[in-house]
């Protein structure tokens, strides 16, 4: 269950209390409900986003996930249920993962909104008067419209319960119905009386003075149906043993078969990886809006289609805004683990989920290409304030091999961002492959004893290098700004990024960076005005070695 829209969770948690989940102190205080009853939630509820699309995209990332499952084990049969409103239903993400779900002929997900055609500040038909029958018929979805019945609701789910496309089913709905504001605007914009409230009881013929009071009947009816539900639904699931592997199995990653040689390109590697993943470990989905990536896979037969729903690579197309939330969803369900890959200036349409996989927990992998010099300092910057789970290889080897280290890392239970720069200095690449070691994030390229060093990324590991080389200075790399582990003296050291400098306070004393200006700072002076070249920060390093 995904719910789109938080004036959906008043309703969730009165339910869970009529079926005993909850009790009356837990529904009266359900905006802390998350922290006071996460198992609860857990057990019920996949996720509640109250960002506007982002909802769908989940949806239709678990949708993708059940499918695959349930090609693989015939006792995986579920529905993924959204709860939504008609606004809801409008967002650009919403109408991307539509498409996508229509696209791939998920069936499997069940779309119901509430539709009262009334929103906070106008009514529905003022911004939108599309014929929206014609249009999800057109995208080959499955469109009911209802009256708000229980036997109609009930109808309706079976219907998509057998269809061979996508659901959604709109309930037609009455906002504040049979109170004073009924069917308006006005209804957001009045806080209810006590005088209100009563009217309403008395039209509804409930005479208990506690709002949160259940009659006894009603309150026994769910309890007893919610558990013959309960126990006719876990009396005919029967996990397979091959189920339980692929459900608690950890499987660990090694490239290792992976052929590195000079001739290799980026683009190659990463169809290299991908392939790679997807034919050992079936717990992975690679989801890329970038066909390049894609061109590079060598077997097709692991692309995922409505044809071949066995598939783990997951081609979206010109779906970008998307991309991250249906990787998000896909690690939501069971043991998946997502990659989701495109070109680091599309990184501000996946930044919410971003936020998101980290606010759920989830180990979304972001896999990013730098292919465009003029912004990657602005976007790295951002990006390295976003998370200190930025990792950005350099040379072909350190690339898988982070990859992996990402992969296989048990504890870390929060998204990572790899920012792939391609560098052209040959000689330097080759230094680091030579320092590369297994699960390390730093590395010393070049040692000159009692000497200062300095320190840097893969965004200016070059310059850093050919000014070490004229100096005669100690060079250390780092993939991650976080657990440093070289034997090195930081009051002898100097950073060079040109992103902010302040994030690397903690690894160098004397700092080159900038900070909205190109800006040159150490421990003990104020920053200065400078020209972010090699000529200028030559000198700046010269004057501090002396």
């Amino acid at each position: 269950l995904v719910i789109a829209n938080s004036s959906f969770l008043p309703t969730y948690y009165a339910t869970a209390r009529l079926a005993k989940l909850l009790t009356k102190k837990e529904e009266a205080n359900f905006e802390n409900i998350l922290n006071t009853k996460i198992d609860f939630i857990d057990s019920s509820l996949e996720t509640y986003q109250n960002n506007l699309g982002s909802a769908f995209s989940n949806a239709v990332g678990m949708a993708i996930a059940e499918n695959i499952l349930n090609n693989k084990f015939n006792e995986v049969k579920h529905s993924i249920y959204v709860l939504c409103n008609d606004f809801d239903l409008l967002s650009g993400e919403a109408q991307e993962a539509l498409s996508l779900a229509a696209n791939l002929k998920l069936k499997n997900l069940i779309i119901i909104s509430n539709s009262t055609e009334v929103l906070r500040d106008s009514l529905l038909n003022t911004i939108s008067n599309e014929n929206v029958a014609a249009k999800y018929k057109a995208m080959k979805i499955n469109y009911q419209r209802i009256a708000n019945r229980i036997s109609k609701i009930n109808y309706a789910i079976s219907k998509a319960k057998v269809s061979s496309r996508p659901t959604i089913i709109e309930i037609k709905t009455t906002i504040g119905e049979n109170m004073k504001y009924e069917n308006s605007t006005l209804i957001y914009e009045n806080k209810l009386t006590d005088a209100d409230i009563n009217e309403l009881k008395e039209k509804l013929t409930y005479k208990k003075s506690n709002n949160l009071d259940v009659y006894k009947e009603c309150s026994d009816f769910y309890k007893t149906t919610y558990k013959l539900r309960l126990e006719k639904t876990c009396k005919a699931f029967k996990m397979s043993k091959k189920l339980q592997t692929f459900l608690f199995e950890e499987s660990k990653l090694n490239l290792n078969d992976i052929a590195i040689n000079s001739k290799l390109s980026i683009p190659t590697l990463f169809g290299e990886i991908i392939e790679n993943i997807s034919n050992k470990y079936q717990n992975s989905i690679f989801c890329t809006a970038n066909t390049i990536n894609i061109t590079n896979i060598k077997n097709s037969n692991n692309m995922y289609a409505p044809n071949n729903i066995s598939g783990t690579n997951l081609l979206l197309g010109p779906r970008t805004s998307i991309l991250g939330n249906v990787a998000n969803g896909i690690n939501l369900h069971s043991n998946f683990v997502a990659i989701a890959s495109d070109i680091l200036d599309n990184f501000a349409l996946f930044l919410e989920s971003f936020k998101l996989a980290r606010q759920m927990n989830l180990k979304t992998i972001f896999l990013l290409s730098n292919i465009n010099e003029l912004n990657k300092n602005d976007n790295i910057q951002e990006l390295r304030a976003l998370s200190n789970n930025l990792y950005m290889p350099l040379s072909l080897n350190e690339i898988k091999t982070t990859i992996e280290n990402i992969f296989n890392e048990t504890a870390n239970k929060l998204p990572s961002i790899i920012v792939i720069n391609e560098a052209k200095n040959q000689e330097l690449l080759s230094l680091i492959d030579e320092k590369h070691e297994n699960n390390s994030m730093y590395y010393l390229i070049k040692k000159i004893p009692m000497t200062y060093s300095l320190i840097s990324s893969s965004l200016n590991i070059e310059m850093a290098y050919e000014i070490a080389l004229k100096l005669k200075l100690s060079l250390i790399y780092a993939t991650n700004l976080k657990n440093i582990d070289l034997n090195y003296d930081k009051n002898k050291t100097i950073s060079i990024e040109n992103t902010n400098f302040e994030q690397w306070t903690n690894l160098a004393k004397y700092n080159i960076g900038n900070n909205n200006l190109n800006t040159f700072a150490t421990s003990k002076q104020k920053p200065e005005l400078i020209n972010f070249n090699i000529e200028e920060i030559t000198k700046i390093v010269e004057k501090l070695i002396k």
